[in-house]
Parts: structure tokens; sequence; C-alpha cells
């Protein structure tokens, strides 16, 4: 199995959401468990980012990119709180 098709069966059968960002905020791809999560289409989650994402109230996240900033990584756990239609969601994340 080709390291790419390995990959894509990672992230379409994983039960855990996987969403691939870049620095800027960007998300360029959400896995159908994050769609489940989020409450939301992959294309909805690609076209709000990740600062329509996650609930403002959340302070985490700025820590989180100051040290990716200052280290060029961000490994440790993370917990997020978002807004679905459903309501507010609490997540958890290990970035690594």
């Amino acid at each position: 199995m080709e390291s790419e098709e390995k990959f894509r069966t990672f992230f379409d059968k994983s039960m855990d959401g996987i969403l691939l960002t870049t620095s800027d905020g960007s998300i360029f791809a959400a896995n159908p468990a994050a769609c489940q999560m989020f409450g939301r289409t992959e294309e909805e989650i690609c076209s709000l980012g990740r600062g329509e994402i996650i609930a403002k109230e959340d302070t985490h996240m700025q820590d989180l990119l100051e040290q990716r900033t200052k280290k060029g990584y961000y490994r440790g756990n993370y917990y997020m709180f978002t807004e679905t239609e459903q309501g507010s969601l609490r997540c958890f994340f290990r970035l690594l």
C-alpha cells in the first residue's frame, strides 16, 4: 500500500476528528469524524477556517500559536471549545 493511500485510509476511517491546517488558520481538509463532531460539511469547515471554528472565548489557541511561532512547532495537549449548530462542544487534541 502506497503512503498516500495509507494516509487517506487513516484520515477517512479515523474515529478522531482531524483537521489539516496552515499556520495562517486556513483549513484545507477535514475528515468525516471532524465533520460529524462539528456538525458541518468539509466544505463548510474549510471555508470557515480556524477563526470561525474555535469559540471566541477560547484563549488557549493564542498560547499554542505563540509557542509554535517561538519554537517552530507545538507539542502537547489542547482542549478546544467550539460552537456547533447543536451548541457548545469541548474537544481534546493531542498535537505532536
